[in-house]
């Protein structure tokens, strides 16, 4: 017969970080190594740098709108790569309007 002492030392560990974080403390990592952010099926870039080539959107992309504010080095992604037009996405505190296309 086990004590309710005993079954809280044992219990605690496994409860406590569930009751601070949330179900987010037990969640599995995606399979396929892809990016576990919010907007992992998207990409972001400033609305004037983009250029539109034959096959190509050529832009300063990032993965998410935070770190397409902060501004990268130029970069392609293919037309047949996304889905859509170049959509408006939101301003930066910059003062950088971003554009945004979802990846297929």
């Amino acid at each position: 017969k086990i004590s309710m002492k005993k079954f809280l030392c044992f219990a605690a560990p496994m409860i406590v970080p569930f009751i601070v974080f949330g179900s987010s403390a037990f969640a599995q990592p995606a399979g396929d190594g892809a990016s576990a952010s919010r907007n992992a099926a998207s990409a972001y870039c400033w609305k004037d740098k983009l250029q539109v080539t034959g096959t190509a959107l050529v832009c300063n992309w990032a993965d998410s709108a935070e770190e397409a504010c902060k501004g990268n080095p130029t970069s392609d992604i293919s037309k047949d790569s996304v889905s859509g037009e170049p959509s408006d996405a939101r301003r930066c505190n910059n003062g950088k309007w971003l554009v945004q296309v979802t990846k297929k």
